[in-house]
């Protein structure tokens, strides 16, 4: 797979993955690179028992939209078994991952999967730690931190537009009129 970074945020790429042959190439491939990845993980009720629907992994140049309804189980079992390796991905020490308040995912991974993650780094720890002030004891929720961390890096209209339309576009194919739930 030949990747380059995309010039804007709207320009950025994204595949939707939902057979296991397609599924154990990404992974295949996204061990190999060993480049950071941002995860995110969308369910129904998302915990313990609300079940996981889609599990999201970004680098700097694609997202890769794992549809876990349709991969099930067998997307996390092993590449060597002829699984998706997704269990691999998520527990790999040698890749760092980013994700946002991981605890509820790493929970929901755990007791509908077995996958403990490793190498996260929780991204809603590490911006209260660096932006925050010590007197507010709550941590932020994304999309305020995102306004946040926007209004400290002074970005401009172009930038926070840019930002909206990142988000419409990853939201779009959800939408019930593009086929979403």
């Amino acid at each position: 797979m030949a990747y380059r970074l995309a010039d804007s945020p709207t320009e950025a790429r994204y595949s939707m993955v939902d057979n296991l042959r397609v599924c154990s190439g990404v992974v295949i491939e996204l061990l190999r690179q060993g480049a950071a990845v941002a995860i995110d993980l969308e369910g129904e009720r998302l915990s313990r028992t609300g079940p996981l629907c889609l599990l999201q992994a970004a680098t700097r140049v694609h997202t890769y939209l794992f549809d876990v309804c349709k991969l099930g189980a067998a997307g996390f079992a092993p590449l060597s078994c002829g699984g998706g390796g997704l269990k691999e991905l998520l527990e790999c020490r040698g890749l760092q991952k980013a994700m946002y308040d991981v605890r509820n995912d790493a929970d929901a991974l755990y007791a509908q999967f077995g996958v403990r993650v490793v190498g996260a780094v929780d991204v809603q720890i590490l911006f209260g730690y660096t932006h925050q002030e010590r007197s507010d004891p709550y941590l932020k929720g994304l999309g305020k931190a995102l306004d946040e961390y926007g209004r400290l890096m002074r970005w401009t209209a172009s930038q926070r537009r840019d930002m909206e339309l990142v988000k419409e576009r990853g939201l779009r194919p959800f939408r019930d009129e593009h086929g979403g739930a």
